[in-house]
């Protein structure tokens, strides 16, 4: 007997293809950018097995947000590291400047995600949990 239910690995794939179209009419930076969120989705293809109560775009918003927040753990504990050091050196006060905008940035990325998925499904929480509506 065959499956009943594609594989975690075919609907992402077919997600990804679902975006295609968006993909192609953003800028080529943006596109970049888009194409190393779905890599960091696909990192977690195994774990989204055991998702199956969430909608398959919701877990892969999920593990992109998760291998940001990474991210931005990973640069605050260097940051917290070089402000020991020497709080007067630029370089260290380039990077202060630089986790900030990262956590800014995070802060967006979350509200964007949460109003989408609110968008798309009104009548689920989706991710707005994560941000106060």
């Amino acid at each position: 007997m065959g499956r009943t239910l594609p594989s975690a690995t075919m609907v992402f794939m077919q997600e990804e293809a679902a975006f295609g179209r968006f993909r192609r009419a953003l800028r080529r930076s943006d596109q970049v950018a888009l194409d190393d969120l779905f890599v960091s989705a696909r990192q977690h293809l195994a774990a989204t097995q055991y998702a199956a109560h969430a909608l398959p775009f919701e877990v892969m918003l999920l593990a992109m947000l998760l291998e940001e927040h990474k991210e931005v753990m990973k640069l605050r504990e260097r940051m917290e590291a070089g402000s020991t050091q020497s709080a007067g050196n630029p370089p260290c006060q380039a990077f202060h400047k630089r986790m900030h905008h990262l956590q800014r940035q995070k802060k967006r990325m979350i509200e964007t995600i949460s109003g989408w998925l609110f968008d798309i499904y009104p009548n689920e929480t989706g991710l707005s949990g994560l941000v106060d509506r």
